[in-house]
């Protein structure tokens, strides 16, 4: 049986979308106490601004 940790699913999920030409910004980059933030709070998982 072959066991993958959710790290290893994300990496795989964010290599094919980055291949589809999606940019992957870092949470100490857009978290709510990143450089950029993007969400006032962890609970916030949906970004409408990124969505329009």
């Amino acid at each position: 049986m072959v066991f993958l940790s959710e790290a290893a699913v994300e990496h795989a999920l964010l290599e094919q979308l980055q291949g589809l030409g999606y940019r992957i910004e870092r949470e100490d980059n857009i978290g709510p106490d990143g450089h950029r933030p993007e969400r006032e709070s962890y609970d916030e998982a949906f970004w409408k601004e990124r969505m329009l």
